[in-house]
């Protein structure tokens, strides 16, 4: 009797071993590889290009370029924007101090002589810079861009073009990484975009970017005071007024790449617990066919559950050490194939700076943000 109630419980221990090593090898899988390729699917069976109408006129644009200790760069960014093709009496353009304690305000007020462009402050943040800047602009079409990216001279011209369409609310570039310490992060990188850009086509992009986005003032209004980001915010606010985000693949801006570990984890901590909270502030829109393939099959796939991935791994390493057979064996084959046999051991990268944001959630060390570079 003991016997067959011992044996009866060592079935029932390896079933659910073996139950939560599937379900957690199919979450990852589903993740890092079936995504992507039903996304293509989708996008080609469902999705449409953004219409190409564009503007009849150039229409009046206002530039914002928020600043925190930006002293290397004010001066090669006003150089980039005057340089553009685009027409100088159509472009307002403002940048915004947000409290920075190097000589960035000195810089700037020594070039407006040069350029004409106007210097204003606001309170921390790159969501209250961004604020400050609608409340003072006179365009209905705002352009956001950081003060360390550079453009072309016809790159605002084509950024705007898609939002003629009464249906899309804004837009972003596609940033190309000069230099990077990780060789694999720019294979990453060009992946990532491929799937905002078809994203794009099937309803709206993941996130933009606020690297340089342009979106239209009477459909965003503000962003909220209390968002802890201003480009995942501004796709998931305009997205639940019904205005689609399109990242644009013609149109690029190059940037220097994070040049150390300890930054690059940085950011990936910021990012989730920053994710976290922007989708409990817009939880309704999970899963809700009312927001298209965006709220169904984009939002929880690329902003939820990503988020999730070390609890999977912890969970299928930790059911395949227990059973220690065939599901081991695939474990370690499959990790060994996604992080090395395909260029994108970044991915390893990434599972460890979600974990680290996960603890920083927990903890409530949540304070520091991307914009103002507290410390953690």
């Amino acid at each position: 009797m003991l016997y067959e109630l011992n044996s009866s419980v060592v079935i029932s221990i390896n079933l659910t071993l073996y139950s939560l090593f599937g379900v957690s090898i199919t979450f990852i899988v589903y993740i890092l590889i079936v995504y992507p390729y039903l996304l293509r699917w989708l996008a080609f069976l469902f999705g449409s290009k953004h219409e190409t109408v564009g503007f009849l006129d150039f229409p009046s644009v206002t530039i914002v370029v928020p600043c925190f200790n930006e002293e290397v760069n004010v001066s090669n960014k006003l150089e980039d924007i005057f340089k553009t093709r685009y027409p100088k009496d159509k472009m307002e353009v403002l940048f915004v101090d947000n409290g920075s304690t190097d000589k960035t305000v000195v810089f700037l007020e020594n070039l407006l002589g040069s350029y004409s462009f106007r210097l204003i402050t606001s309170p921390p943040g790159k969501t209250q810079a961004i604020n400050k800047a609608l409340a003072i602009s006179s365009a209905e079409i705002i352009v956001s861009t950081d003060c360390d990216t550079s453009w072309s001279k016809d790159a605002l011209e084509k950024l705007i073009q898609p939002l003629a369409c009464k249906n899309i609310g804004a837009v972003c570039a596609t940033p190309r990484i000069r230099r990077s310490i990780f060789n694999s992060k720019l294979n990453y990188h060009i992946g990532e975009w491929i799937i905002r850009s078809l994203e794009s086509e099937l309803d709206t992009c993941s996130s933009l970017d606020g690297r340089l986005m342009a979106f239209k003032k009477s459909a965003l209004g503000t962003i909220r005071e209390d968002a802890s980001t201003d480009d995942l915010e501004i796709t998931l606010a305009l997205r639940k007024k019904g205005f689609r985000s399109l990242a644009l693949r013609d149109v690029m801006i190059e940037e220097d790449c994070l040049q150390t570990l300890a930054d690059e984890l940085k950011q990936i901590r910021r990012r989730v617990y920053q994710s976290l909270f922007s989708i409990a502030h817009y939880r309704t829109m999970l899963l809700n066919p009312r927001y298209g393939f965006f709220g169904v099959f984009i939002l929880p796939s690329r902003r939820l559950f990503p988020i999730f991935l070390p609890f999977s791994l912890i969970l299928s390493l930790g059911s395949a050490l227990f059973l220690w057979q065939i599901p081991s064996i695939i474990f370690i084959c499959m990790t060994l194939f996604i992080c090395f046999f395909t260029g994108n051991s970044y991915k390893l990268v990434q599972v460890y700076g979600i974990s680290l944001g996960w603890i920083d959630t927990v903890l409530l060390k949540t304070k520091g943000d991307i914009w103002t570079r507290k410390p953690l």
